[in-house]
């Protein structure tokens, strides 16, 4: 695991493509150097392969933002129930943009990393 983030909620899984693994890169590293690394939840990323929600499945990369500190930065629920604004959402979908990535938020919970 990269950032040196050693809470395996934060791993990523193993059969995701190299472009989910970048974008579990970005997203880890962003929320390090905000230091929202606490969550109340279980894993945060998972294999689209394996998830059984109905949105999701076609995507690079399953984001489950439900319990996170980093809620803020992942959904734009979050984002508008902080208080905050969405600097911290827009902060990080514009480092996944430089990628050639993008975030859509699947439902309050989670959501899906795509190719643009």
């Amino acid at each position: 695991m990269s950032c040196g983030i050693k809470d395996a909620k934060w791993s990523t899984p193993e059969g995701v493509s190299e472009k989910g693994r970048k974008a579990a890169e970005i997203i880890r590293t962003y929320v390090q150097e905000l230091d929202l690394l606490g969550t109340s939840g279980g894993a945060v990323f998972r294999d689209p392969a394996e998830w059984d929600d109905d949105y999701g499945r076609s995507s690079l990369l399953i984001v489950v933002h439900e319990g996170l500190d980093a809620g803020p930065c992942l959904s734009m629920d979050g984002a508008y129930n902080s208080g905050c604004g969405y600097a911290l959402y827009e902060a990080l979908t514009d480092r996944l943009r430089e990628v050639g990535l993008f975030m859509e938020q699947c439902t309050t919970w989670y959501s899906a990393i795509y190719e643009i």
